[in-house]
């Protein structure tokens, strides 16, 4: 296997930044590495708390075991709001994608 083709594998399914270090370009893969990163621990440590949230509630029966029930209290729990969670996504899926054209980019140079 092509270790271009390598390169943009990896950091397609492994780790978006990752493939930049196969052509020794740290600085760039550890930027895009970061940026992944700090929305995806965003992203879960509130869907974390969120669960939690419900769940405690669920346990002292002030939600009923209904799939409806569960959802609206998921939606209207406190923490950050749907449009927060969305924009930490969109941030993720930038990252990704980015960190596969730059390796794609950097990879056909050579």
């Amino acid at each position: 296997m092509k270790k271009s083709l390598k390169a943009v594998l990896i950091s397609a399914f492994i780790y978006p930044g990752v493939g930049h270090f196969l052509f020794k370009q740290y600085v760039t893969g550890t930027i895009i590495m970061v940026g992944f990163t700090v929305p995806l621990w965003l992203l879960i440590t509130e869907m974390f708390t969120k669960t939690e949230q419900v769940i405690i509630n669920i346990q002292r029966g002030d939600i009923p075991l209904t799939i409806d029930a569960i959802s609206d209290a998921i939606l209207m729990s406190s923490g950050a709001s749907m449009q927060t969670l969305n924009m930490y996504s969109y941030a993720l899926l930038t990252f990704w994608i980015i960190g596969i054209v730059d390796i794609y980019r950097v990879s056909s140079k050579r």
